[in-house]
């Protein structure tokens, strides 16, 4: 029924990325302890990315491959960013270790465009995307709530080559 199909799966593995040359500055220190905590302190800290796992599907439902729909799931292996640590080079300058406990979520997005013309294409989509966030461990730096959102878009094709897009996107 369907004039063609398409199926993707990728896997990426965790990774540390290493944040060189970090520095953290300090103030309103009491002078007794400026040796522990001085004006500003180096540290070397590594951000867990966490592992991915991604599928999805693509399909035209008419013969005449106007009307494209498109279906994603993303599972993130959010757990593997258990803490969040700051070791200084300054031997006397406590480590600092903040615990994330994050969760592994899910992500669903689905998606369709159409042809117009043979050079005009609009689009629409969904997503919706789950916060690795657990109840109780908010912070300044990471979003805390699960996400959906609506997207519209277009696109204009040039010759071979060049494409004009634009997008909108609501959450």
């Amino acid at each position: 029924p369907f004039k063609s199909v398409n199926m993707g799966l990728s896997y990426r593995s965790k990774l540390k990325m290493p944040l060189n040359e970090g520095t953290a500055s300090f103030s309103g220190i009491p002078p007794a302890l400026n040796n522990v905590f001085p004006e500003s302190a180096g540290f070397n800290p590594s951000l867990p990315l966490p592992a991915v796992l991604s599928a999805g599907v693509k399909f035209h439902p008419d013969s005449a491959q106007k009307l494209l729909i498109a279906f994603d799931l993303i599972r993130s292996y959010w757990s593997s960013y258990d803490t969040l640590r700051f070791d200084f080079n300054n031997e006397t300058t406590p480590d600092s270790k903040v615990t994330k406990d994050w969760r592994n979520t899910m992500t669903c997005r689905l998606g369709f465009a159409y042809k117009i013309k043979s050079n005009f294409t609009i689009r629409a989509g969904t997503y919706y995307d789950e916060t690795p966030i657990r109840d109780g461990r908010v912070s300044p730096e990471t979003p805390d709530n699960n996400t959906m959102g609506f997207t519209l878009g277009a696109g204009l094709d040039f010759g071979k080559h060049y494409t004009l897009d634009v997008s909108w996107l609501h959450n």
